[in-house]
């Protein structure tokens, strides 16, 4: 059973709100909403077990769009906390609690680490490349360049059926990990590109869920403390909910 609290308020009441506040909550939840859907659909397609290769294919497919989408959404976190937190941070920084504070510090350190005398000027984060040059955004030059790069011998090949929804261009796929490799300064040979990939936005999606939940409580205490007081009371409980480890989010369906 899953125990849900129920916060509820009227636009007007959060009207209220000073705008700065308002829009940095508004914003950072919906960031922190699409987190926690691509992270679920990331899992639930790299899930996968079949024996077949064209369904494998599909999984790892389905799992590396989520990934990129996510390497995005968590830059764009990221971008947003830097232009429009510190307008706010005196209000909150003095209540947020610890792990909070540690998350917004190991944050900085990974998409901008300072650079050490002496020392080779550090490489961008690799969920920050990624967002460029593959999440969001079509890189027309690094693809062409990851095609290159691929072995004469790769297998490559597309998937079609009578449906576009179950045609699966995979060649584009095998291009996609190439540009994650090359990054990575890896081999697209291995797993080693796309397991650093996940292990980043795991890590990364850590420390932006501590950072917003955190921010959020502090929020919703500072303007509507006395909805708060009464979350106990507004509890909604959810039976029989599937458990994660447990779906599958395949990329070939039935469309009927």
């Amino acid at each position: 059973m899953i125990e849900i609290f129920e916060l509820e308020y009227t636009k007007a009441q959060l009207a209220k709100v000073p705008d700065e506040e308002r829009t940095f909550f508004l914003v950072m939840t919906s960031l922190a909403n699409d987190v926690q859907m691509l992270n679920k659909q990331m899992q639930t397609s790299i899930r996968e077990e079949s024996d077949i290769k064209v369904v494998q294919h599909g999984a790892h497919a389905m799992a590396m769009l989520n990934l990129r989408m996510l390497a995005g959404r968590l830059y764009e976190g990221w971008k947003t906390h830097k232009a429009h937190y510190p307008h706010i941070s005196s209000l909150y920084d003095k209540d947020l609690k610890a792990d909070a504070k540690s998350a917004l510090a190991e944050l900085e350190a990974y998409f901008e680490p300072k650079q050490i005398e002496g020392q080779p000027k550090p490489r961008r984060a690799l969920l920050a490349m990624v967002r460029d040059k593959i999440g969001f955004h079509a890189d027309f030059k690094m693809t062409a360049s990851a095609f290159n790069e691929c072995k004469d011998d790769a297998i490559m090949g597309e998937y079609i059926c009578l449906t576009m929804g179950n045609t699966l261009y995979f060649s584009t796929e095998m291009v996609h990990l190439e540009v994650v490799a090359k990054i990575e300064n890896s081999s697209s040979d291995d797993a080693a590109s796309l397991m650093a990939l996940m292990d980043h936005s795991r890590d990364v999606t850590r420390l932006f869920n501590t950072f917003v939940y955190g921010f959020a409580a502090i929020f919703l205490r500072r303007h509507f403390p006395k909805k708060v007081k009464k979350l106990r009371r507004r509890r909604v409980d959810l039976p029989s909910q599937p458990k994660l480890r447990d779906l599958r989010f395949p990329f070939f369906t039935e469309l009927e």
